[in-house]
């Protein structure tokens, strides 16, 4: 799934968001390569939606935006007329006819409809932390620029070479983490829009090569990072080895000429983005030529040695990092990889029906939350005073809001000892006398924090909690937690069967269907 398609979407729907939390629960999401995932996804930011097949010739009816499948891809509809069409696709807007659109659509379209209640969960914390990552980012930014200009030594400051010298190396070090993002395969804005210059698709064709790399060992992108880096850590601490660092400059010039070369006659493709580099180790060759400082320097055995380790180690460093970056998104891809699977309705009850299971039905605790009807329930065994069901209690919230009326939870209230038994009443009055909505806003409260002075919260509401009906469902509790042999909370049983240690219950979300149901039954 183009995490750009789910984000261009929002925006025409004008629908709040933040990029961070959208990118990665479609990075985490099972089904983010299709339609379904996200159908899902749009859900969890109240926006209806869905999806239909409709003839060709009724294409004028849609209205826009909507998202399509097209050129066996997903696109987002943004403008639609009866002969005109703009449509996102492969990260850039397209405008066509009508008719060449839908030569490469099947008809297939994902229509959606916003109201005030579309926004994306817990957005102002999100956004509260997407503004503090910036803010943090930019005092890096701004505090090592500080740094490093207090660090050049009063010979260089204000001097034009030294400010010319600087900002090509900076360019350099900016354009060669754009060639190492698109090593690491990672979402670049500006590089995919640098790369699409001259009309050409992406980069990656030189990029994916052989000749990319230097004798298998370094990428060329990491050996540019290396290279500019450090340019600009000798001119600012060792100013003193500007002569033996132009040389290394010359030395680099042929590599230029045969990129070009092989650009041109072996992969006849451009990579803009290496041109580019090119052209400033050339800016740096005539900025030495014009300041006349490409001179033959008195040669010193430890200025030598200081060079060729200044190079190396940046170069190996970048190697290094690259190589961590990479096995991260590796061990990435496999998780989200194995989430796919774990979410397999038959993978999922192979692994479900191996662990144990408790006889468990809607008698045993009315203590129900979402639709009761539902074939699927989940049991929840908790604790009033236990700080993971606390934390549990939160996820079974968003679940329920996630799942609709697919779905219900049951709980079971257990204690620590006899005289934290009180809690259990409450909750259990609670739910018997307000009834379900107003109950599971007194759960919110209470786990978040009116267990923490349970008395007294206790008090405020002036509950019967030792009524008939709350002591016959304690005991009901009491007596189902005693006969399966049950204490540790919070226990998750899913239809009776315990949860697998491999699933958490967010996992949940994407298996419960009517399908999962049926299996269940078998």
């Amino acid at each position: 799934m183009n995490r750009n398609i789910l984000s261009i979407l929002f925006d025409e729907l004008h629908v709040k968001y933040t990029k961070k939390y959208l990118s990665e629960l479609i990075e985490g999401h099972p089904y983010k390569y299709n339609l379904y995932g996200f159908s899902q996804i749009l859900t969890m930011y109240h926006v209806e939606n869905k999806g239909v097949q409709i003839s060709k010739d009724d294409i004028e009816l849609l209205d826009a935006p909507f998202i399509a499948y097209a050129g066996h891809d997903i696109v987002v509809v943004k403008n639609l007329t009866r002969e005109k069409i703009e449509y996102y696709w492969q990260r850039r807007w397209i405008q066509s006819s009508v008719e060449a659109f839908c030569e490469i659509w099947d008809g297939i379209v994902l229509l959606t409809e916003t109201s005030s209640k579309s926004i994306e969960p817990d957005y102002k914390q999100h956004k509260w932390q997407e503004l503090v990552s910036k803010l943090k980012k930019g005092a890096i930014s701004v505090l090592l620029f500080i740094l490093l200009f207090l660090c050049m030594p009063s010979l260089w400051v204000g001097t034009t070479y030294s400010w010319m010298y600087l900002i090509i190396n900076f360019m350099g070090m900016g354009v060669s983490y754009l060639l190492l993002q698109k090593q690491l395969h990672a979402q670049s804005l500006y590089g995919d829009k640098i790369c699409t210059l001259f009309h050409q698709k992406d980069c990656n064709t030189v990029l994916e090569s052989d000749a990319a790399n230097f004798m298998g060992l370094f990428s060329w992108s990491e050996i540019g990072f290396g290279y500019f880096m450090s340019n600009i850590i000798g001119v600012l601490f060792f100013p003193e080895l500007i002569f033996y660092m132009v040389w290394v400059n010359i030395l680099a010039l042929p590599y230029t000429i045969w990129s070009v070369w092989y650009q041109s006659k072996i992969a006849r493709q451009w990579c803009v983005l290496c041109l580019i580099v090119q052209c400033l180790l050339w800016c740096l060759f005539f900025v030495d030529l014009g300041f006349h400082m490409i001179v033959i320097p008195v040669w010193n055995w430890r200025s030598l040695l200081l060079v060729m380790c200044m190079y190396l180690f940046s170069i190996l460093l970048m190697n290094q990092i690259v190589q961590v970056l990479t096995k991260l998104r590796q061990y990435r891809m496999a998780a989200y990889e194995l989430a796919s699977i774990k979410v397999v309705e038959e993978v999922f009850v192979s692994l479900l029906k191996k662990e144990p299971h408790y006889y468990i039905d809607r008698t045993v605790s009315k203590m129900i939350l979402g639709n009761s009807d539902a074939s699927l329930c989940v049991t929840v065994l908790t604790n009033p005073h236990c700080e993971p069901c606390g934390k549990m209690h939160r996820k079974i919230e968003n679940l329920l809001m996630d799942v609709g009326d697919r779905m219900c939870v049951q709980y079971i209230f257990s204690a620590f000892n006899d005289e934290l038994l009180i809690s259990n009443q409450f909750l259990i009055a609670v739910y018997l006398q307000y009834g379900e909505e107003k109950g599971r806003r007194i759960y919110e409260e209470w786990f978040t924090r009116g267990k923490y002075t349970a008395k007294d919260y206790i008090k405020k509401f002036n509950l019967d909690i030792n009524s008939a009906d709350v002591l016959s469902e304690l005991e009901h509790h009491q007596r189902w937690k005693i006969g399966n042999h049950l204490s540790a909370t919070p226990t998750i049983l899913v239809n009776g069967y315990k949860l697998p240690k491999r699933y958490q219950i967010e996992d949940l979300v994407h298996l419960a269907n009517s399908k999962l149901a049926e299996l269940l039954l078998r």
